[in-house]
């Protein structure tokens, strides 16, 4: 995540979900799509804005990453090329990593690409993790990608790695908007959380269950409770919006009870 981040954040962004957003040195940069296989190549000639459009993952203070209002969650040739060439044999993990991430960027957030100074491999990195770039209002992301990350670039995980994306989106515009530094990092980590876990699928790239929602959400109480009182009161909507929200998705996952266990 932007800045160190904390531990309990690199734990997930690192690790949650196929690991369920951030500081390591970089080892390869992305900087054109001359090397993605013909089938990304084909997705990011077609795709167009239409599949995010209505994408909005709001913010508290009026401002956005673009999250979808409505999801249509089968995934579409777009979201398979993407998954099929993460996981083909060639070419190596590390370009195929890059590719992926930066695919995603191209086919579900075009208009925010210019966020982003570049991608690059990270081999001991979970998930996904973004280092500031700059300060004030032109601050870009350095979107750092690890095996983890490529390893579960599936089907069934193929939403909320869109979303994860998103994530780090959110927390380019923290900084520019003045979040950065290490005493804002539960107050970022709180805000990307909370949306990731409860945002709307982008349509057409799967499903994210409820499980990895849970997930999320418990990061984002970990962060809200390293908020100061008055950022806990600040938030306190959200957060009660949040715990709503995880007790609906914990009813979904309830194991069924069996014979003889009683009410």
């Amino acid at each position: 995540m932007a800045e160190q981040g904390l531990q309990g954040k690199l734990s997930l962004e690192r690790g949650v979900a196929e690991r369920p957003a951030h500081r390591s040195q970089p080892i390869q940069s992305h900087d054109s799509l001359a090397t993605l296989p013909g089938a990304i190549l084909n997705l990011q000639q077609t795709a167009g804005n239409a599949a995010v459009s209505q994408l909005m993952i709001q913010r508290d203070d009026d401002h956005s990453v673009a999250a979808p209002s409505k999801s249509t969650t089968a995934a579409d040739e777009h979201a398979k090329a993407i998954v099929t060439a993460a996981q083909a044999e060639t070419p190596g993990i590390e370009e195929r990593a890059v590719n992926a991430v930066t695919a995603i960027l191209d086919t579900y957030y075009p208009d925010k690409k210019s966020m982003v100074n570049k991608v690059i491999w990270v081999e001991d990195l979970d998930g996904l993790n973004t280092k500031a770039q700059g300060r004030g209002p032109k601050v870009t992301g350095e979107l750092q990608v690890g095996r983890k990350f490529i390893t579960h670039t599936t089907g069934p995980n193929f939403a909320r790695h869109v979303l994860q994306v998103a994530h780090e989106l959110e927390h380019v515009q923290q900084h520019r908007d003045g979040m950065g530094g290490n005493k804002k990092a539960p107050e970022r980590e709180f805000l990307a959380f909370y949306h990731e876990g409860t945002a709307t699928e982008v349509p057409h790239t799967g499903h994210m269950g409820p499980v990895m929602r849970i997930k999320l959400l418990n990061q984002a109480i970990v962060n809200y409770n390293l908020l100061s009182d008055d950022d806990k009161k600040k938030y306190e909507d959200q957060h009660k919006d949040l715990l709503e929200k995880k007790a609906s998705y914990e009813a979904k996952v309830k194991p069924e009870k069996t014979a003889g266990e009683g009410d």
